[in-house]
């Protein structure tokens, strides 16, 4: 199993971890007559003497042996310092001290008066004091992680967030504290326990995505870029939403039109209209930028991480991108694939599919219809023909 394979299963365990846990306590206090979640902690589901105390014993050790594993999987994603190592120790020994609650049960719940009083008195075995200590030692353990890796990353944008996230959780556990003899304890357990384990979703998240796959590059597009890319076009389009039998009979069309403006010999610009009729227009601007002689890079507003073209004989490619959508004032991320192709009569239909990301499930398809507005003459806007040998901008030949 490859590096990559061996970092997104650790993820994909740790995650497991997270869901198991949160099943196990519910089912197990749905199975108790008797139990409230808002009143009592989760641990005395596994006490020597509750009912189906196996149930959520198994979840806790699922849930110590996933934070373990993330460990080692924010380990292998985080850059070779210091600060990675103790962030892997962090999540080890705190994995091994939710371990011991598992394997060291309350004798009774504290959430029960009769219990608290033989506690205080000092008249419960050492399960009790050692199934605490151990519970507060994880928690503690895990409000430290988010600072090692901000360390880890120091001092770039991420470790700036993960600081943040250290400070919340600081904050967490004072209002958590403050708030101990004010809300019912199971209610405040449960709290906690949320933001300790929304902590580790995060993090497994963050290895899934550092370790995505490439983008696959598209189907050899039978075009040359300076075709589609830096000329001007025009025609009409089409939003198809899915399920296709759905979406055709609620199909929106617009006119479409796209306008380049050379900057420089590398640099140009792309002006898209889609007018939808009734006053309503949409623009966009995009910027294309040559990289290398056969490598072009689009960047845009809502292209979080722009789109990459590499030119080859006969045609070019795309990488797969994400795009924000906008629904309203909220920018929807999805998945785009480019699918473009050119009919016999010369109509280049630039179209795209646009899916859910990660889950890969449809959600729309664009469709331009469009052709040269001038296809003979050459446009204002146009790179210079002139390209001296050895000059450095000579690139731009390539999409001439």
């Amino acid at each position: 199993m490859s590096s990559r394979s061996t970092t997104r299963l650790l993820a994909g365990v740790a995650l497991a971890g997270q869901v198991a846990f949160v099943v196990a306590w519910i089912v197990a206090g749905a199975l108790a007559p008797h139990y409230s979640s808002l009143h009592q902690g989760v641990s005395e589901l596994a006490a020597r003497h509750a009912d189906h105390a196996w149930i959520v014993t198994a979840g806790i050790a699922a849930l110590g042996a996933g934070m373990a594993v993330l460990g080692l999987g924010v380990k292998r994603v985080l850059p070779r310092r210091a600060a990675a190592t103790l962030t892997l120790l962090l999540f080890a020994l705190a994995g091994l001290c939710i371990g011991v609650t598992a394997a060291v049960p309350l004798d009774c719940g504290l959430s029960n008066s009769h219990c608290r009083h033989l506690w205080d008195a000092g008249r419960l075995s050492w399960h009790e004091d050692g199934h605490l200590w151990a519970a507060f030692a994880a928690q503690a353990l895990l409000a430290l992680t988010p600072f090692t890796i901000a360390r880890a990353l120091w001092p770039g944008p991420a470790g700036a967030v993960a600081l943040t996230a250290g400070a919340t959780g600081i904050v967490i556990g004072a209002v958590s504290s403050a708030l101990d003899t004010h809300v019912p304890s199971g209610a405040l357990q449960r709290f906690d326990l949320f933001a300790l384990q929304l902590w580790a979703v995060i993090l497994a998240g963050a290895i899934l995505y550092v370790t995505r796959a490439p983008s696959r590059p598209s189907h050899l597009i039978p075009l040359r870029p300076r075709d589609f890319l830096a000329r001007s076009w025009s025609g009409e389009g089409a939003l198809v939403l899915r399920p296709l039998f759905l979406g055709r009979r609620l199909a929106r069309s617009f006119g479409a039109r796209r306008e380049a403006t050379w900057i420089s010999e590398r640099v140009w610009r792309i002006d898209d209209e889609a007018d939808f009729g009734g006053g309503r227009v949409m623009r966009r601007q995009m910027f294309c930028e040559f990289v290398t002689h056969d490598h072009i890079r689009i960047t845009a507003g809502d292209l979080p991480e722009g789109i990459d073209v590499w030119l080859e004989e006969g045609g070019y490619r795309t990488g797969e991108f994400r795009m924000n959508f906008p629904i309203g004032p909220v920018p929807v991320v999805v998945h785009c694939r480019d699918l473009s192709y050119v009919e016999p009569d010369g109509t280049f239909v630039n179209e795209v599919e646009a899916r859910v990301p990660a889950l890969g499930l449809p959600l729309a398809r664009v469709a331009f219809r469009v052709r040269p507005v001038r296809p003979a003459a050459r446009s204002e806007s146009a790179a210079p023909e002139r390209t001296e040998v050895g000059d450095p901008r000579r690139p731009i030949d390539a999409v001439r």
